[in-house]
This record gives C-alpha cells, sequence and structure tokens, in this order.
C-alpha cells in the first residue's frame, strides 16, 4: 500500500479528553459565559428595580458586576485556572446563600421558599460547563449546604417549620442528595468511557507516529539505494555510448540501442525519485536567476523531437509575440518539467499531433501549454494525475513509473506555480504550466 507523502504530514493530531478540556477554544466558552451571565444578572436586578425589591436588586448587581470583573480580567489577563473554571458558580452559590441567610435571620418567608430549591443548581451547571469530577465536588457543597441552611432554619426560625414548611426543606436536601448520587454513578460512566476514548486514542497516535516513520523510513531507503544504483549505472551508459562510436554489425548496434535507451530509462527514474525524496523532505532548493527562456523552451523541445519524429507526429512549437527573451527561472528544473510534459504527450499520442504553446498572460505569468491528439484521460481521473506511482493507462504498453507527473507538479508548486489539465477520453489533452514571475 502506498502513503501518499503528501498526505501523512498533515495528518491532525489526536487529542485525549484531558487536552481538550484544557484547550484554548474551551477556556474562551468559560471566559464568555461570565459575559453571558453577568447580563443575565443583570436583567434579572432590572426587573426587582421595577418590582422596587431593593434586597434582591442589590444583590443582583452585586453579582452582576462581580462576573462583569471577572470577565474583563479573563480577556486581558489569563484568570487562575480555579477560577476560570469556578468564577461563575462562585457568584451564584454566594448570591443563593445571601438570599436564604437574609430571610433565615430576619424571619421573612418571601425569599426563603422560592430560593430553596436554587442550590441544584450549581452541579448542574457545573456539569453542563466544567469536567464532570468539578460537577461531583459541587453536588457535595450542595448537598453539605443544604443540610446546614436545613439546621439554621430549624435553630433560628423554627415558626416556618411549624407553618407545615418543613417539607419543603427536607425535599430541598433530598434533592441535592439525588443530584450527588445521579453525578457520581455518571462521573463513573464517563470516566470509563473517557478512558477508553484516551486509549484509542494513544493507540492511534502510537500507529500514526508509526506511519510517519515508516514513510521516512522507504524515503530514506529508496534514496541511498536509488543513488547506489547511479554511480554504475553512468559507468554503463559511458561504456555503452563509447562502443557506439566503434563500427559494428548492425545487430550489436540495436542491441546497443537497446542498451543504451533502457539505461537512460533507468537513470531518469531513479532522478525522479532522488528529486521526489528531496522535495518530501523539504531539501530541494531552486537555483532561480535570470536565464535565457527561449533557449532553454528550445533546448528541452528538441531534445524529444526524435521520439515525435519516430510516430510520425506533427511536433511544433509557438512563442506568443510577448513572450519574452529571458526570465527569472530555474532553467534546470523548468527542463525537467517540460521534458516531462512533452514526454507523456508524445508516448501516448499514436497519430497527429503535439503542440507546444509559449505566451505570456496580463498577470506577468509564463504560461506553456502542451496540446496533444492523443488517447485522452477522463475526466473524473484527472484529479489522479499528480499522485506518485499512479499510472491511468496500460503499464505494459507504455513503461514508466507514474513519477513524472508527480515530480513535475510538486517542482511547479515550489516554484510558486501550477500544472493544470484539461481532457477528454480519446479526444487529446492540454497540459498548463503556470510560472510567475
Amino acid at each position: 500500500m502506498h502513503l501518499e507523502s503528501r498526505s501523512y504530514k498533515v495528518l491532525p493530531e489526536l487529542i485525549s479528553i484531558d487536552k481538550l478540556k484544557s484547550s484554548h477554544w474551551l477556556n474562551n466558552i468559560r471566559n464568555n459565559i461570565f459575559l453571558a451571565a453577568s447580563v443575565i444578572t443583570c436583567f434579572y436586578s432590572l426587573i426587582h428595580y421595577i418590582l422596587k425589591d431593593q434586597f434582591l436588586f442589590y444583590t443582583a448587581i452585586f453579582g452582576s458586576s462581580s462576573m462583569l470583573f471577572f470577565y474583563v480580567l479573563g480577556v486581558l489577563y489569563k484568570l487562575p485556572k480555579f477560577l476560570h473554571k469556578n468564577g461563575v458558580l462562585l457568584n451564584i452559590y454566594a448570591i443563593i446563600l445571601v438570599v436564604q441567610f437574609y430571610p433565615i435571620f430576619y424571619k421573612y418567608n418571601t425569599y426563603l421558599e422560592p430560593s430553596l430549591y436554587w442550590l441544584a443548581m450549581c452541579p448542574i451547571i457545573a456539569f453542563a460547563v466544567n469536567d464532570r469530577l468539578n460537577a461531583f465536588h459541587w453536588s457535595i457543597i450542595s448537598f453539605i449546604s443544604s443540610c446546614i441552611l436545613g439546621i439554621l432554619i430549624y435553630i433560628y426560625y423554627p415558626t416556618f417549620i411549624i407553618e407545615t414548611k418543613i417539607f419543603h426543606i427536607f425535599d430541598q436536601i433530598s434533592l441535592n442528595l439525588v443530584i450527588l448520587i445521579a453525578i457520581y454513578f455518571m462521573d463513573k460512566i464517563y470516566s470509563i468511557t473517557f478512558d477508553k476514548y484516551n486509549a484509542i486514542n494513544l493507540k492511534l497516535n502510537l500507529a500514526n507516529q508509526e506511519i510517519i516513520e515508516l514513510q521516512k523510513s522507504k524515503e530514506l531507503f529508496f534514496a541511498k539505494i536509488s543513488h547506489e544504483i547511479r554511480t554504475p549505472l553512468n559507468s554503463i551508459i559511458g561504456v555503452t555510448e563509447r562502443l557506439r562510436s566503434d563500427e559494428l554489425p548492425i545487430q550489436h548496434s540495436k542491441y546497443l540501442d537497446i542498451l543504451s535507451s533502457s539505461s537512460n530509462l533507468l537513470l531518469k527514474t531513479i532522478n525522479d525519485i532522488l528529486d521526489l525524496s528531496k522535495l518530501n523532505e523539504n531539501k530541494l532548493n531552486l537555483n532561480i536567476k535570470q536565464d535565457n527562456i527561449r533557449s532553454t523552451v528550445d533546448n528541452c523541445f528538441n531534445i524529444l523531437k526524435i521520439q515525435a519524429d519516430l510516430k510520425n507526429l506533427k511536433y511544433q512549437i509557438f512563442y506568443s509575440p510577448d513572450f519574452p527573451q529571458l526570465a527569472l527561472i530555474d532553467e534546470f528544473r523548468l527542463s525537467q518539467i517540460l521534458i516531462n510534459l512533452l514526454a507523456n504527450a508524445i508516448k501516448f499520442t499514436d497519430s497527429g499531433s503535439v503542440i507546444l504553446y509559449c505566451e505570456k498572460d496580463a498577470a506577468n505569468k509564463l504560461i506553456f501549454e502542451i496540446v496533444d491528439t492523443g488517447i485522452g484521460i477522463d475526466p473524473s481521473d484527472i484529479s489522479k494525475l499528480f499522485t506518485n506511482y499512479t499510472q491511468l493507462h496500460n503499464k505494459s504498453k507504455n513503461g514508466g513509473t507514474g513519477l513524472g507527473l508527480s515530480l513535475s507538479y510538486k517542482l511547479a508548486k515550489l516554484m510558486n506555480g501550477d500544472i493544470k489539465c484539461t481532457s477528454q477520453k480519446n479526444s487529446g489533452s492540454k497540459f498548463s504550466l503556470i510560472i510567475p514571475q
């Protein structure tokens, strides 16, 4: 199975639940809760101002101001972790206690009855906006607080119990006890689930790292073995060319032609592998300078003219009037791309033409269009063209490794350019190389 080099470097980082709880976006959410709570409490204070209930008005104003203060502090500075997680709950808890202590000590039923159940809000809100362990702690605090308040009512406001309000006290204590038990078991369930999630995440992270290391090892192996093969191969090519210069029988000359052609093809493949390895490791540097671009293009075109002539193709090159003589290019890499594109066009064109158009657009970009009348490509397959080792046509018939287009595409991107393709099955293809200046 081939692992595409471009994809393994952008695999998303898999994070655990613990990391997620302390992540930046969650901290922003918690900080914005201060602002929301401040606005809601301010609205609550406005209602009691209209109702002329000074006690609840001042209590709500204090709570709203306090939460707004925490919000501003959290935006300008980094709040301590405890306050960041519990600031809103501490404010709500303080307001509830004040609203309950007031009627207990001043024997005022109006605030006591509706506020008896408010303590249950704390663990529920804690569970919604914080982690489960914090919610469990708040459920303990709420249960103990409800018990203490029940005792204080019995001591300082016994008439409330005498007036058959004892049901409200026991109901408040029971409610907080139920919430305590529920959150305890929910904590256990979540703990098991999250532990399994984190264990799976850990395995995925390890597998991810293994894939990356395997891919790097594979590329390093290809780079090293390609380098070792290239040295003796250059010697074979040199000896072959030397033998071709001697007078040999026609049959032997044919064998030398096959040997020379195969050796050069193998050398090109090895060079492509080395260049791809360098590109994947970001070690391939461009040598951009002002050069005679028309001469460079002409050389690329002429190198492949013999192959086009052997297939009796109409093989031409056209320059637009505004195409420059000099341009900022990496001559070697541009040649590498153009030769790959022209060689592909000739390879997959059995009759007709292969034409190279060179022009400059209004944005000062150099555009090279290779138009052929070959076998064409299904439009649905065009997206696969620039992937390593991809061959859309019969490998045994056309040869090659499927590296040429992938390498050309990556080299074009390295030059801040692009390669585009438009084609129809059995109707030829057009490859456009775009190089900015």
